[in-house]
């Protein structure tokens, strides 16, 4: 025989789980608010990129306008790019 709590929690396993109705055709959109902060956000973080990209190539032109031994320069960033590429590979 089962107890009374027993019952219950067997009946509620029987039952399907509660689903809302939604329209596929029409995407869910988050409130108003979180899509301006991720816009934003998004904005914030091009901006971040655009200078880091700017100042990395000032820096290149610095090296290069400015240093006599421009072979040196050039095999110092030949070395830059090519490390990261060989620690993936291993």
């Amino acid at each position: 025989m089962c107890s009374p709590l027993n019952h219950r929690v067997l009946k509620s396993r029987n039952k399907p789980p509660i689903t809302t109705r939604r329209n596929p055709s029409r995407p869910s959109l988050p409130p108003p608010a979180e899509q301006r902060s991720t816009t934003l956000l998004k904005w914030f973080f091009t901006a971040i990129s655009l200078g880091v990209a700017f100042t990395t190539l000032i820096g290149l032109w610095m090296a290069l306008a400015y240093n006599r031994r421009k072979t040196l320069v050039w095999l110092i960033l030949a070395a830059g790019a090519a490390a990261p590429v060989l620690i993936l590979a291993l």
